[in-house]
């Protein structure tokens, strides 16, 4: 079997691209709190907002949580 590749810009690749910025982002965020430069509330709430905005940006990804999850 080939292995089929992403096109720069296809929809696959754009999400690809978006969940790696989330978790760069969400790594971040941790560090800050580890490091006690943001409270655990404050990450909790940047990291929802992030994932909220990931989510409805991404309607795959909703799709895909929703059969997943057996809704």
């Amino acid at each position: 079997m080939e292995k089929q590749q992403d096109l720069v810009g296809s929809p696959r690749s754009d999400l690809q691209t978006y969940l790696s910025c989330f978790g760069q982002n969400v790594s971040i965020l941790c560090e800050l709190e580890s490091d006690c430069q943001i409270s655990p509330e404050d990450a909790y709430q940047q990291i929802r907002n992030l994932w909220l905005e990931l989510k409805d940006s991404q309607p795959e990804i909703a799709t895909y949580l929703e059969t997943t999850n057996g809704s």
